[in-house]
């Protein structure tokens, strides 16, 4: 799904067959464009914890093993 822009040129909207005209905001879902009202799919979310500064992906990670993961402790000092 990408993030919801205004139309420049008329169409029909996949999901409700509506006009969609220029200036309305609408993005696009799979390969089809769709009024941004009608967008079924819940925004990206970035996931919480982490991040692995050679892959970048969330921790755990296959990298564990080359990093110290220093993880702050709510009761002061580092666990």
């Amino acid at each position: 799904m990408s993030a919801p822009f205004e139309a420049r040129f008329a169409g029909l909207c996949a999901e409700c067959d509506r006009r969609i005209l220029p200036g309305d905001l609408v993005r696009f879902q799979d390969d089809e464009l769709v009024h941004d009202d009608h967008a079924n799919d819940p925004p990206a979310t970035r996931p919480d914890g982490p991040v692995c500064p050679r892959c970048w992906l969330t921790r755990p990670c296959e990298h564990d093993d080359d990093f110290k993961l220093i993880v702050p402790n709510p009761l002061g000092g580092a666990s």
